[in-house]
């Protein structure tokens, strides 16, 4: 038979045994906590970094964009002047031309549309002061109409291009 060792010699020995495995573990999770944060930290910072960069890149491209369309803006507000301003010199010029008879009967106009006399063509040079006013001042509308929209189109079209280019 084996003899059995003294049972302070077992304690003993279970407890260096316990002792050893919770200074381990102990030891063990703060080396593994620091090196999972550690590389967290690097993984956050790389994250951190890519995402300035891409926010930076992108200010670029809006105070970019910012610009043209205020450039753009001006050359609208300047074309819508020049615009008025023809329409202002067609007015002048329309106040030579007769005013459209105020006493006009029905019996006045003809059943059939055409002209009489002599035939110019339809150039509106006939056309009373009155109804002439009007289709300047509506052609006038029609021509800053396309002009804002030419240049929203433009400006469409820049960003579209723009921000469609890949953020390194």
């Amino acid at each position: 038979m084996i003899p059995l060792p003294s049972p302070w010699l077992l304690l003993a020995a279970v407890l260096a045994i316990g002792g050893a495995y919770v200074a381990g573990k102990v030891e063990g999770d703060d080396e593994g906590s620091a090196r999972v944060q550690q590389a967290w930290d690097r993984s956050d910072k790389l994250a951190s970094d890519t995402r300035a960069r891409r926010i930076e890149a992108n200010r670029t491209k809006e105070q970019g964009l910012q610009a043209n369309a205020d450039n753009e803006r001006e050359k609208q507000y300047a074309e819508t002047k020049r615009l008025a301003a023809g329409l202002d010199a067609a007015l002048r010029e329309l106040q030579h031309r007769p005013a459209r008879p105020s006493g006009l009967k029905p019996s006045d106009v003809p059943q059939v549309a055409g002209v009489a006399g002599d035939v110019r063509g339809c150039t509106g040079a006939d056309l009373y002061r009155d109804d002439a006013g009007f289709l300047a001042r509506y052609s006038h509308a029609a021509r800053v109409i396309l002009a804002e929209r030419d240049t929203c189109r433009r400006l469409y079209n820049e960003a579209r291009e723009k921000l469609s280019e890949p953020v390194q």
